[in-house]
């Protein structure tokens, strides 16, 4: 009897084991381990832990075509008082890159754009200005960032719509200069993006944002969503837009001016519904024929570029590859001046999310919040140096902005990077959009010379506001006319505001002519202190005269060693 209820007992507990397993085996799990059918509650439970955010968060989880959570949570004003919801839009930013990389698919598909082929054949001629190298650049290259572009430091939105200039027009007045071989080193490149947009332009004889409307938005019925640069090309996007308020992370509305106008617009304009964010990203997970073919799937999202030395894919014409998570996941995320998003593609297992917030930033969100879907990566890549970022300013005046304090900002520890998959080499690591390179030069020195100048700059003001004292004191004394004090005074100025030929708004050329009038003036100066070196030895304030004319001739060898030594200028 014992025998046969020891074997009854054993067969309960293999027959619920059993069940168990095929209860297990039945349900499908996200990447992160938990199961579809429990994402919901996962993610409401992380929103609602940083609900003191106050941003509005709109995300949506699919497998396939499959909604398996979507979610409109918070406000999209200050008072709290406008749900967020289906009809609300926000912005999609850097995301925004992946409609011309689809476009430049297409036109793959069609035969009119050779990838591999020098992109000036698809431009006016004498369009790329500033090109240095021999070697063509590609529009591979400017999937991949490749194409050797420094980083702008032009105007890249403006408050006013007034101020909207067309792409074309935007794209030949401001150019990067090109100060890396193509394809030799990777630095994020918005103007490359949007040049690229230029180019499917050029090929397809229409704007872009009507080629995007047109092959993009229209065969996926993306009916709520705008790119052009005053999304006039939706006039509910257009309006809706206006509706919402930014937010910094700690919760309070952003007081900045938000709702800006990219002007390179298909590097970051677009702005939709969460409906029609996820549309297109389901259609790219589910390799949707109204929007590629099925051999322009096959390219799309074949590596275009592997991490050096490895098999590890980097990036897929275009789309970035994540190793962050659990899985390998393919997308973008974006940030403007009114929100973020992220856009993220598990390839292999067929999931996909998307989110978008107006939140400034939102790195709890498009980080934290998409672990829950696809997991947490576990790399611990020990890296520790100064490196920098290939994304910055090597050339023209503008670097001298761009590095006066890099030496604070490149120092990468592991901690930093926890967490992150980065490939390390002896010159360099790499992460998915851009190299950080090991430091060539003397940036101390150069960083030193920068802020002698800035600070010498100070002192030649304080002189001049001494000889502009003087100059008044005297008039009203209505003692002789002193030429010393005017001639020193006013070169005290000049020297003093030469610090503002680095702004961005002075152009190369026009710093360099102000650079060459100080130098005119400096010896007219000089020429004066030798002849009247007699009469000024004699003045009481002889010792202060030759410590200002010191002070002149050293920021004025500063300003050179900055400008000249230093390729600060470069005539573009």
């Amino acid at each position: 009897m014992k025998k046969i209820l020891a074997g009854v007992l054993v067969s309960l507990i293999v027959l619920s084991l059993f069940t168990v397993s095929v209860c297990a085996a039945g349900q499908n799990l996200l990447p992160s381990g938990v199961a579809d059918a429990d994402i919901a509650d996962v993610i409401d439970g992380f929103l609602n832990d940083h609900a003191d955010n106050h941003a509005a968060v709109a995300t949506a989880v699919f497998r396939g075509d499959e909604d398996l959570y979507v979610r409109y949570f918070g406000y999209t004003d200050a008072d709290g008082t406008v749900p967020l919801d289906e009809n609300s839009v926000l912005e999609w930013g850097s995301v925004s890159k992946l409609t011309v990389w689809v476009s430049a698919i297409q036109l793959v598909c069609k035969g009119k754009l050779d990838l591999s082929a020098d992109i000036r054949g698809y431009l006016p001629d004498g369009f790329l200005k500033n090109l240095r190298f021999d070697k063509p650049v590609t529009m591979l290259d400017l999937m991949n960032h490749s194409a050797g572009f420094q980083e702008t430091d032009f105007i890249l939105e403006v408050t006013n719509e007034a101020d909207i200039i067309p792409l074309g027009e935007y794209l030949s007045i401001y150019q990067p200069l090109q100060v890396f071989e193509p394809g030799t080193v990777v630095a994020y490149s918005n103007w490359g993006a949007a040049l690229a947009g230029y180019i499917v332009e050029c090929i397809a004889d229409m704007p872009f944002y009507r080629y995007v409307v047109e092959n993009v938005f229209t065969p996926l019925e993306m009916t709520r969503s705008a790119i052009k640069a005053d999304l006039g090309d939706n006039a509910y996007v257009k309006v809706k837009r206006g509706e919402f308020v930014s937010y910094l992370p700690d919760g309070e509305p952003a007081e900045d001016e938000t709702k800006v106008f990219i002007l390179p617009y298909p590097a970051g304009m677009c702005t939709s519904t969460l409906g029609d964010f996820a549309a297109f990203a389901k259609a790219l997970l589910t390799r949707d024929e109204r929007l590629l073919p099925s051999e322009g799937f096959d390219l799309l999202f074949s590596p275009s570029l592997y991490y050096t030395g490895t098999d590890t894919a980097r990036l897929r014409h275009g789309f970035l590859v994540d190793h962050d998570f659990a899985v390998a996941v393919t997308g973008h995320d974006g940030n403007t001046s009114g929100g973020s998003s992220r856009l993220l593609l598990d390839l292999e297992n067929g999931v996909g999310m998307v989110m978008l917030t107006n939140q400034l930033g939102g790195s709890v969100y498009r980080t934290a919040m998409a672990e829950k879907v696809f997991g947490k990566s576990e790399y611990h890549i020990p890296v520790d140096g100064y490196y920098i970022p290939a994304r910055n300013i090597f050339a023209g005046k503008q670097k001298i902005m761009s590095n006066l304090f890099l030496i604070d900002h490149c120092h990468i520890t592991q901690k930093m990077t926890d967490g992150l998959y980065i490939n390390v080499l002896p010159d360099r690591f790499e992460i998915s959009s851009c190299d950080y390179l090991v430091p060539t030069e003397n940036y101390a020195l150069r960083d030193a010379f920068t802020v002698i100048w800035f600070v010498l700059s100070g002192v030649a003001l304080v002189f001049f506001l001494i000889r502009a004292v003087l100059t008044v004191i005297n008039a009203v004394k209505k003692r002789a006319f002193d030429m010393y004090n005017a001639l020193s005074g006013l070169y005290a100025l000049l020297v003093g505001l030469s610090a503002l030929t680095a702004m961005p708004g002075i152009s190369a050329s026009a710093a360099l002519a102000y650079l060459i009038l100080l130098c005119l003036l400096g010896a007219a100066f000089t020429v004066y202190l030798a002849v009247n070196r007699k009469k000024i030895v004699r003045s009481k304030l002889s010792a202060f005269g030759y410590a200002q004319s010191f002070s002149l001739i050293l920021i004025l060898a500063v300003a050179a060693a900055n400008m000249i030594i230093w390729d600060i200028v470069v005539i573009v």
